[in-house]
């Protein structure tokens, strides 16, 4: 959730890899970040509607400067946040029926943590994309662990694949440097490099 920019590159699964973009930017405001379950650090799933900017940048380089010299500046507040190194495992069906009803599938590696999304398609307009996202932690980024998953998520993955297999398409690796954009004191968004 939050305000994003980030680089990607994409690999298949089974060797060789591709740039996707150089440096593709985006910003997105969620506004619902995913609950905690109580007296746990997993995060509960979550069923919302995110919103999100798209730029694309050949450079980020003159954007960090850029954020990092209005630190403590007027609202928002921009602060340096943490590094984030993600691991994207894509997912479909043989006859493509995540896509075909209008939907990604997604696997994330996040550090030590997994979580599956079920992302919609939707287009943009004038860089602005509007779409619902699932999203659950699982026991590991494996097909295996997304088959069992028990939350909203897995109930909508075992519905759009009925009795088709799960198959990965590609991996996208993606390292993130995040900025924290505070109003009145609490963190509003994040904007990812």
């Amino acid at each position: 959730g939050g305000w994003r920019a980030q680089g990607k590159t994409a690999a298949p699964v089974h060797g060789g890899s591709c740039i996707l973009h150089p440096a593709h930017a985006f910003i997105s405001q969620d506004p619902s970040s995913p609950m905690t379950a109580p007296d746990s650090k997993t995060p509960a799933p979550s069923d919302h509607q995110e919103t999100e900017w798209q730029f694309d940048a050949l450079d980020l380089r003159p954007v960090e400067r850029w954020l990092l010299a209005r630190s403590g500046e007027s609202p928002p507040a921009i602060s340096p946040g943490e590094v984030v190194e993600n691991v994207d495992t894509y997912v479909e069906t043989e006859d493509w029926r995540f896509h075909r009803a209008g939907f990604a599938l997604r696997l994330r590696q996040k550090g030590s943590r997994s979580e599956a999304t079920l992302k919609s398609l939707a287009a943009a307009t004038d860089g602005l994309r509007a779409r619902r996202e699932i999203t659950e932690t699982i026991t590991s980024s494996s097909l295996e662990a997304l088959a069992s998953a028990t939350g909203p998520l897995g109930e909508h993955v075992r519905a759009l694949a009925g009795l088709k297999p799960l198959r990965m398409l590609f991996e996208v690796s993606t390292h993130r440097q995040e900025f924290l954009a505070a109003l009145d004191g609490s963190t509003a968004a994040t904007l990812s490099l």
